[in-house]
C-alpha cells in the first residue's frame, strides 16, 4: 500500500513541476525597481551534428519582453541591423523579427562561432508567438541565409518560454 501512494505521489509531483518555469535571473533591480526575468536557454534546433545550433531565452524587463537567440555556426558570420529571423509554420504562416544592430559573431574556442540578439517583442508579435508552432526557422547573415528545420519535440519551445514571462 505504501509502494502505491509513493508511486501516485511521484507521479502527481511530476506532472505537476512540467508545467514550471526554469529561470537563470528572477529578480527586482536595487536601482530601476524593475524586475527582470530571464528563462534559461532552451535548444529551438540543430544542425551540422549539433555543431550549428540556435537557442532561444525568454527575457522580461518590466513590461519589455525579448527573444533572445543565440545562433552557433561553423563559420564566421555578421547580421545587418534590420536582418531578420524568420520561423514559418506548417501552414505556410510566416513570423518574421528584426534584428536591432550590427553584430559580429565571435569565436567560440570550439571552431564555432556564436552570436547572441535581442529580438524585442511588441505585444502584438507576443501574441501571435503564443499560438505559433515554427517547422523551420531562417536568418539572414552577410553571406546569405542559414535555414533550420524545428523538430517536433522542439516546436513549443518559444510558447513554453514566452509563456513565463
Amino acid at each position: 500500500m505504501k509502494t502505491i501512494l509513493l508511486i501516485i505521489s511521484l507521479c502527481l509531483s511530476s506532472s505537476f513541476s512540467y508545467g514550471q518555469c526554469d529561470y537563470s535571473r528572477n529578480e527586482v533591480d536595487e536601482f530601476t525597481k524593475l524586475k527582470i526575468l530571464e528563462t534559461n536557454f532552451k535548444v529551438l534546433s540543430y544542425a551540422s551534428f549539433q555543431r550549428e545550433v540556435i537557442r532561444i531565452q525568454g527575457v522580461k524587463i518590466g513590461d519589455q519582453r525579448v527573444l533572445r537567440c543565440y545562433f552557433v555556426s561553423q563559420q564566421i558570420f555578421s547580421l545587418d541591423a534590420g536582418s531578420k529571423l524568420m520561423l514559418l509554420n506548417k501552414q505556410g504562416e510566416v513570423i518574421t523579427l528584426l534584428n536591432p544592430k550590427y553584430q559580429v559573431a565571435k569565436d567560440n574556442g570550439m571552431a564555432t562561432w556564436h552570436c547572441i540578439v535581442n529580438y524585442p517583442l511588441d505585444s502584438e508579435v507576443y501574441q501571435n508567438l503564443m499560438d505559433f508552432i515554427p517547422v523551420k526557422v531562417r536568418y539572414y547573415t552577410d553571406e546569405g541565409y542559414v535555414q533550420h528545420e524545428v523538430k517536433r519535440k522542439r516546436s513549443k519551445r518559444i510558447m513554453e518560454i514566452l509563456s513565463c514571462l
